[in-house]
């Protein structure tokens, strides 16, 4: 049976990040200098105190997690490059982005938030079950490699993006995907063997402690 091994890596601390008021991230928002050093002190760890070598390394196109994917990856030997992946994108706020949420999320609006789970979405946004479809359509593709040699895979996407695949390969309460806590450049471990997902480490921070 395929064995594969993926290492999802949030991206590391954004100016909006900083600013968590403001709704949404646009595709170029920028890394923050801490965010630049958490990107840089991942990297030392995945090259001095992970075990494992990477077969395999994809990123978000966003900015601010295709950076930390070049700062993080820098030193890699023999590394297979990084290619970039429409489907790691960030879940879109739609008509919401760059508003205030003390303004946004009114009482009424966070009812119907708590009542439509994962379906609900944003004007001209998306759900985090159309969030799900994506990233678990690309990450199944991905397990259609020729090899029977094991996989190991790095990726860098998003917080919310990484608690939808966690949706998909644990099946929790729909509900709980938004209280999943994934913080900057944590590392979350998925193992798929023998048929069946296996959950080995969720947000994982050894690199900044």
């Amino acid at each position: 049976m395929k064995e594969a091994c993926f290492f999802l890596v949030r991206h590391g601390e954004s100016e909006r990040n900083a600013k968590p008021d403001l709704m949404g991230q646009s595709p170029e928002e920028h890394l923050t200098h801490w965010g630049i050093e958490q990107a840089k002190k991942l990297g030392h760890f995945l090259l001095r105190g992970c075990p494992e070598t990477f077969d395999r390394i994809y990123a978000s196109p966003y900015r601010r997690a295709k950076d930390t994917a070049d700062i993080a990856c820098a030193n890699f030997e023999n590394s297979p490059g990084i290619t970039l992946v429409d489907a790691l994108r960030e879940y879109s706020a739609g008509d919401m982005l760059d508003k205030s949420r003390k303004e946004i999320l009114s009482k009424e609006l966070l009812i119907e938030m708590n009542n439509l789970g994962m379906n609900f979405k944003f004007p001209n946004g998306e759900s985090l079950y159309e969030v799900e479809g994506r990233v678990s359509t690309w990450m199944n593709s991905i397990l259609n490699f020729e090899t029977t040699t094991p996989q190991n895979i790095l990726v860098f996407s998003h917080g919310m993006s990484i608690k939808c695949l966690l949706h998909y390969v644990m099946q929790f309460d729909q509900k709980m995907t938004w209280r999943v806590k994934i913080d900057n450049t944590s590392i979350t471990k998925i193992r798929f063997k023998d048929g069946v997902w296996h959950i080995e480490a969720i947000n994982s921070i050894p690199h900044l402690l």
